[in-house]
Parts: C-alpha cells; sequence; structure tokens
C-alpha cells in the first residue's frame, strides 16, 4: 500500500508538471513548482504514508490538467471538456469529500473562461456544470450506500450523526483558529528544524522557553513571507492579459476557498492544506512567468531565489522529517507495535484510551483496538453507546479465550483509571504485561480455554 501511495503521488506531480506547463508555457517552470511541490512536508508525508488524501489530490492534479488544457485549446465549457473533468471530480470527492470544493472552484473558472461573454451566459454554464455534477455524486453516492450499507442502518439517525459529525462543537471559528490556519500552512510546507520528528508543534509551543518561541515564530514569519510574495507579484499594477488573468483568479481563488474551510474545520491538520500548497506552487511558477514577461532582469534573480526556496525547504524537511521518519527506530510508535504483534496472541484485544499508537496497533500490528476516546468521540459522549461496544469487544474475545489488554492508563486521573477498570472488568490492579519508553501495556485478562460455542478466532472489526 506504500509503494502505491507513492506511485500515486508521483503521478499528482506528473499532472501538476503538465498543468503549469501548460499555463505558462514554459517547461523549466513548471519542473521547478512540481520539484518545489514534490518536497513540502504534506505533499512527501502523504505520499509516503497509509492515508488515501493523496488520492484526492493526485486526482485534483489530472482535473487541473484536464481544465486549463481545455481553456488552451477553446474547448472549455463544451461537453467534450466537461464529461472527463466531471468524472475525475467526482472520483475525487469519493476519496475525500472536500473534493467538492474543487468542484465549485472549477465550476465557476469555467463559467468565467470567455472575456466578454454575457452574465446570463455565465450562469447558465455554471448551473449546468453545478447540477450535473451535484446529480452525478448523488446518484453514484446512493447507489454506494445501497450496495456497501445495510437498509438497517441507512435509515438509523446515529449513523448519519456520527458521518455527518454532527454535535462536535470544535468545528468553527475562534481567534486561536486563525493562528492555527496560519502556521498549519506554513508548517505543511517546510518544518521547523528544533521540532522532534515524533512530536507535534504544539507539545514543542508548550515545554518551549520564551527565546524558543520567539526563533519559531521568526522562522514561520519568514516562511509566510515568502509564501505570500508570489500573489504580490500577482497583483502587482500592471494587468495581465485575459488567459494569465483567468490562471491568476483560478488558483488564487482555489487556495483562498480551502484556506477559508481548513480554518472552519481543522485549521492545524496539515493534511487539509495539500491543495493550498498545490495552489501556492503554480502561483509561484505564474509569477515567476510574469516576471519574465514584464521585469526580465529580474528573472534570473527570481528563478534563483525560487530554487533556493525548493533547496532550503529540503533541506529542512530532510533532516527534521523525511530521513528521521525513515527510520523505524526513531518512531517509538511503530517499534512498540511491531514488537507487541509478535510477542501477542493474533486474537487479543486491546483497550485504548486514546492515543498515538493506535493507529500502528491496527496497521502494523493488526490487532483490534478499541479506542476509548474514538467511541466517545463519535457516540457524541453517550457513555451507554461506549459501555455497550466495550463489552461487545470483551465478551467476543474472552468467549474464544483470548488474552485482554489496557494501554494509556497512565494518561487518566485515579478516579477515571478505577472507573475504566471497572467497566472493563477483570483485574481492578492489572498487571504490567509489556514496557516500552512511551508505552505501558497492561493485562485485565489472560488467554483462556475457548467457549464451547465460540469460534476460535473472531472476526471483528477495528473501533479505530
Amino acid at each position: 500500500m506504500q509503494t502505491l501511495r507513492v506511485i500515486v503521488g508521483a503521478l499528482g506531480l506528473l499532472f501538476f508538471f503538465l498543468a503549469v506547463r501548460t499555463l505558462t508555457g514554459n517547461g523549466w517552470l513548471a519542473g521547478l513548482s512540481s520539484a518545489g511541490l514534490a518536497v513540502t512536508v504534506s505533499y512527501w508525508t502523504y505520499s509516503t504514508r497509509m492515508d488515501q488524501s493523496i488520492n484526492m489530490v493526485a486526482l485534483l492534479c489530472v482535473a487541473f490538467y484536464l481544465l486549463v488544457r481545455s481553456k488552451q485549446n477553446g474547448t472549455i465549457g463544451s461537453w467534450r471538456a466537461n464529461l472527463p473533468l466531471l468524472a475525475v471530480l467526482v472520483l475525487a470527492a469519493f476519496y475525500n469529500f472536500t473534493g467538492v470544493l474543487t468542484a465549485a472552484v472549477f465550476g465557476v473558472a469555467i463559467a468565467w473562461a470567455r472575456p466578454g461573454e454575457a452574465l446570463k451566459v455565465r450562469l447558465v454554464r455554471l448551473l449546468s456544470f453545478g447540477a450535473l455534477y451535484a446529480g452525478l455524486i448523488v446518484v453514484l453516492g446512493a447507489a454506494g450506500l445501497a450496495l456497501l450499507i445495510s437498509p438497517a442502518r441507512l435509515f438509523d439517525q446515529e449513523y448519519w450523526k456520527t458521518a455527518t459529525f454532527a454535535g462536535h462543537p470544535e468545528y468553527g471559528v475562534e481567534l486561536a483558529d486563525t493562528f492555527r490556519a496560519v502556521i498549519g500552512f506554513a508548517k505543511s510546507l517546510v518544518s521547523f528544524p528544533g521540532l522532534d520528528p515524533t512530536g507535534s508543534l504544539s507539545s514543542f509551543w508548550d515545554a518551549a522557553s520564551s527565546g524558543s518561541k520567539v526563533v519559531l515564530l521568526a522562522f514561520y514569519a519568514l516562511a509566510l513571507a515568502v509564501m505570500v510574495l508570489p500573489f504580490v507579484v500577482f497583483f502587482y499594477r500592471r494587468k495581465l492579459d485575459s488567459r494569465r488573468q483567468w490562471a491568476r483568479l483560478l488558483v488564487t481563488g482555489w487556495l483562498v476557498v480551502y484556506s477559508l474551510f481548513n480554518l472552519w474545520w481543522d485549521p492545524g491538520y496539515t493534511k487539509y492544506w495539500l491543495i493550498p500548497l498545490v495552489c501556492l506552487w503554480a502561483a509561484i511558477a505564474l509569477a515567476l512567468q510574469k516576471i519574465r514577461l514584464e521585469f526580465n532582469r529580474l528573472y534570473r534573480p527570481a528563478l534563483g531565489l525560487a530554487a533556493l526556496l525548493i533547496v532550503v525547504t529540503f533541506g529542512f524537511n530532510y533532516t527534521t522529517q523525511f530521513l528521521p521518519n525513515s527510520n523505524k527506530s526513531n518512531n517509538a510508535s511503530l517499534t512498540a507495535s511491531v514488537q507487541l504483534g509478535q510477542k501477542t496472541d493474533p486474537g487479543a484485544l486491546f483497550i485504548s484510551t486514546g492515543q498515538p499508537v493506535d493507529f500502528y496497533m491496527v496497521y502494523f500490528a493488526q490487532r483490534d483496538v478499541v479506542s476509548i476516546e474514538l467511541i466517545k468521540y463519535s457516540a457524541n459522549g453517550d457513555s451507554s453507546v461506549t459501555n455497550q461496544i466495550l463489552a461487545d469487544h470483551i465478551k467476543q474475545h474472552r468467549a474464544a479465550g483470548k488474552p485482554v489488554y489496557v494501554y494509556g492508563l497512565e494518561t487518566l486521573t485515579p478516579a477515571e483509571r478505577a472507573d475504566l477498570l471497572a467497566q472493563i472488568g477483570g483485574a481492578t490492579d492489572p498487571k504490567l504485561a509489556f514496557s516500552f519508553p512511551d508505552l505501558k501495556v497492561y493485562q485485565v485478562y489472560p488467554a483462556a480455554a475457548p467457549a464451547l460455542s465460540a469460534p476460535a478466532t473472531p472476526a471483528l472489526a477495528s473501533r479505530f
């Protein structure tokens, strides 16, 4: 799967290169911007990680190329151009529903692609594109639900609450979110050199001295200044021709729409800044093109600065993120999960209080993990749902004679720990079964002879 992600990431870069070359008419600028996108923290990370987000991004790069090619050859807005574009956009949305934002931006770009047209003509073109896209999403989505989801779940109110994130108050906009969004965009481009590769920026901030905080803010202020610069060049007073003006508005609008969504949704999560990074490096190529055409004596210095940005970005990211994360011994969660996978029964149940190692336990140790925190989250804090899911898992594993472990107890208060152990049952003072630098695993139920009516190995879907 990881190899497949790398291939998908490479294909995304290929179509991004083709799109930028079509926009600028310059293969060197397209290659430079593609290299810049490739070495960003987010693009590199999600092209080598078990996460499906890069599939959507690669498909949207394909859609980006189809759109600008149709603009170049004069077929934009025609059925011949719209059908393959819509097919790619719909597929991208099924990988990650944020893909609909790109469809909205591209619909507007199609409607305003031809200068001098009446507003009515543009609105008709926009509405027809939007209606066809929405229709395909609804029809294909309904077909997928009918095939993959049982009728009982389709009419289950709780299922739709969970699927639509209903009742989760963290989705909104607060003043602190603006700061998180700005830093989130910057850290998706380049990693702060003082950051532990396995740690988070927020944990570094909480533990940092005042001097370290100033250095961090200065580092990302400089990064943000560089990121804003191509848009300053974009909107410099000299008027662009209609084709370049359309490209400028397309890239800027695409960036703004995703940035506003990220501000509301999860501004600190770098994977949501993947599309804004695509826009940033397209903008850098377009800004360099403008400099070449209008300020030719500044073109070589500007090209050198862009190349320097790529080298510096790659240097920071490679030494602080890419290389350390490629070394398994530096990843405590991976090391612990691999060893637990080797030393425990494949049918063992692991109960987690909600820890980063949960992901590794599911994908690398291939163990059934019940994350209390995630269950509470998906159940909107309904303790009865949490208790029932936990009890069902314990019952099935115990019936099969499999051991039950718990980890993350150190993160709980004494009262919370006592409540969780009482809820689990078994040992009230469980023995330490495995110990790692950042993880302690306790056994609450040992292996036992399976019940006669129980299957030898339960087929349980992970709750993580």
